[in-house]
């Protein structure tokens, strides 16, 4: 799952049909939002909006925490930030890659931090308990 489970009203549900489907030998694999982001910032701030769209309905964003609690029978074994948005909108739609501030000013080395502690996708890997 890359980038749905985070816009369906019952996550849970949709985590635990995952559970019943997944073979025993087989991996989750899921990307879902960040709390804890520039992203979610600056959507915060009205500054921003969850997707590229307007009007996007429904998402949900989430902790460590809170990725545990949802993914509750699953052994997670890799959970890490990734992706922060570093290009002007109306450009990119036009496939012109020009970076906005502040991350046009940003060292390489220092993007990599700011992406890894306050990036806008948890990218995740799990197990069924069961499995193990």
């Amino acid at each position: 799952s890359f980038g749905w489970i985070h816009h369906t009203p019952h996550p849970k549900a949709v985590i635990q049909e995952i559970k019943k489907i997944l073979k025993p030998e087989g991996e989750l694999r899921m990307m879902i939002y960040s709390t804890y982001s520039t992203k979610n910032l600056m959507i915060k701030w009205r500054l921003a909006t969850p997707e590229a769209q307007k009007n996007c309905p429904l998402f949900q964003t989430y902790t460590k925490h809170d990725i545990h609690t949802l993914l509750d029978g699953f052994e997670v074994y890799d959970c890490h930030k990734d992706h922060i948005f570093t290009y002007k909108i109306k450009e990119y739609k036009e496939h012109i890659y020009k970076k906005r501030l502040p991350w046009n000013v940003t060292p390489g080395w220092l993007f990599k931090i700011f992406e890894k502690t306050l990036g806008w996708h948890y990218l995740i890997k799990a197990k069924n308990k069961t499995s193990l």
